[in-house]
């Protein structure tokens, strides 16, 4: 399908052996069934992956010393600023997106929307363990007719939803993690991802809390949905993790003293990548 005015950001680390193996399954699923752009970071040590030539992938290398975290945000904010298309998606390395889905998202940003979420917003997304054959069955599917089914079959809607926007218009959602869909400006404008968050915690939360107040058109799909591929816990998503800890009552703060559009700006204005760095 056409998604030339699309392109798909990416950081990575290989932090284990699955997580290589699906950001092969996801580069590849990619490059097959649609023709998006592809910026593909990997920030790490050493470098780990190996990728065809192609001229929709761009790929860069960033290698660092300290591998004690990963500031995933700042990291996008880089890719953000190579983005050339009319829209951009914040795609996490282990996720599949069926073209049912895909469609429905080109849609709703060509009809208007800033930030569009690729599930229902009572939902969450599909975690679906791969092996070898079912990894070679996905991406010899050209209809995506097995993702298709996987989602139907074993996706659920949520009873819990994020009981913090119990008091906003933002009531019900549950899930807001994954991948979304930007308008590029608008993403650009409502300044990308907010790099006071590092490694993994709550930067999705506050990214749709964000766009919210500052009053972009936010939709979901009505029920298609995207598939995760399932992968090791890595030792950044652990609770215990310090800069989880910041990333809490970071996000804490945020939702418990910042109301209107107003408090937004003058907050986001406030952070240093902001005030040194053009995005």
């Amino acid at each position: 399908m056409n998604t030339k005015n699309l392109t798909a950001i990416i950081p990575v680390r290989i932090d284990s052996t699955d997580r290589f193996q699906n950001i092969n399954t996801t580069i590849e699923f990619l490059l097959k069934y649609y023709n998006c752009n592809i910026i593909l970071k990997e920030v790490d040590s050493t470098q780990k992956i190996q990728l065809p030539n192609n001229s929709r992938l761009t790929y860069i290398f960033e290698k660092i010393q300290d591998t004690s975290f990963f500031h995933r945000t700042k990291i996008l904010n880089e890719m953000l600023s190579l983005v050339k298309t009319k829209y951009v998606v914040n795609y996490d390395c282990d996720m599949l997106i069926p073209q049912s889905t895909m469609k429905r998202c080109i849609h709703m940003l060509n009809s208007g929307y800033d930030l569009v979420y690729p599930y229902p917003r009572d939902s969450i997304y599909l975690t679906f363990p791969l092996d070898g054959p079912q990894r070679l069955k996905l991406l010899n599917d050209p209809n995506n007719t097995y993702m298709d089914y996987l989602i139907k079959k074993y996706t659920l809607k949520w009873k819990y939803n994020l009981n913090f926007f119990e008091f906003t218009k933002l009531n019900g959602v549950v899930c807001s993690g994954g991948m979304q869909f930007f308008k590029t400006k608008s993403y650009i404008e409502g300044y990308g991802e907010n790099e006071s968050f590092i490694d993994w915690g709550p930067e999705d939360y506050e990214r749709l809390y964000r766009f919210y107040l500052l009053g972009y058109k936010i939709g979901w799909t009505n029920f298609e949905n995207i598939v995760h591929m399932d992968h090791t816990i890595s030792l950044a998503n652990n609770n215990n993790n310090m800069y989880n800890i910041k990333n809490q009552e970071n996000w804490k703060n945020i939702i418990s003293n910042i109301k209107t559009k107003e408090d937004m700006i003058k907050y986001m204005s406030s952070l240093n990548y902001i005030k040194n760095v053009q995005i």
